[in-house]
């Protein structure tokens, strides 16, 4: 039976030219993460126990980088685009094939660098839109 494997799963962001995406070198973590927000259903018919469905689902992707530079089409592309008011999409491809495409904002952008160690960066990327391929 074949494994999903991390290290084939790979985050790409769009260039300036539409449909054009650039591997972001240096990738080290990644992660996917889906939620949804509850809605309240309960009634006093339910006491001492309420009830909940499913409110509007969102999609979280933090990422961790040691920024293998130059990398004028990924990481520096992805330098752009981070804080901006504008979205911008993103792919995650397990080897050649799309799993995840979706546009995006970025909540947060780090940087650490410690003392004898490579200077690592993260950041999280969150959906502006439902992603339009979602196979993971």
């Amino acid at each position: 039976m074949a494994k999903r494997l991390g290290n084939n799963c790979r985050l790409f962001v769009e260039s300036a030219v539409a449909g054009t995406y650039y591997e972001i070198k240096g990738q080290q973590n990644l992660a996917v993460n889906r939620n949804a927000a509850t809605i309240d259903t309960s009634t006093k018919d339910e006491f001492p126990y309420g009830s909940s469905a499913p409110g509007a689902r969102s999609l979280s992707i933090p990422a961790s980088f040691i920024p293998d530079l130059p990398d004028a089409n990924g990481w520096d592309r992805l330098r752009t685009l981070v804080g901006g008011t504008d979205p911008f999409n993103i792919r995650i491809k397990d080897g050649a094939t799309v799993v995840l495409e979706c546009s995006v904002y970025v909540t947060d952008r780090n940087n650490t660098m410690n003392i004898n160690a490579a200077g690592e960066a993260s950041c999280t990327f969150v959906n502006a839109a439902p992603p339009v391929t979602d196979n993971l």
